[in-house]
């Protein structure tokens, strides 16, 4: 479903579930770079589960090897409710 949560996100970028399934795909795929600006896009204070974005930038930025900025990451995402 990678294809489709991708395509979902770019033709609606208001779609919070579609930015943040594309993202998830996309780090299950090992593709972080590509996965960030949609984890991104999901992770904003409108999103009712905003937790689960967050999530995903946090471990974005863990593979990427921002330890630091992950664990902000996550205290962010546990205060959003998760």
């Amino acid at each position: 479903p990678l294809e489709e949560w991708v395509h979902l996100a770019t033709m609606y970028p208001d779609s919070f579930a579609g930015a943040s399934n594309a993202s998830w795909q996309l780090i299950v795929a090992n593709r972080y770079k590509e996965a960030l600006p949609f984890a991104e896009a999901a992770a904003v204070p409108q999103d009712p589960l905003r937790a689960f974005p967050l999530d995903h930038v946090g471990r974005i930025q863990l593979a990427l090897g921002k330890p630091q900025e992950a664990l902000e990451t996550f205290k962010l995402a546990e205060r959003a409710g998760g």
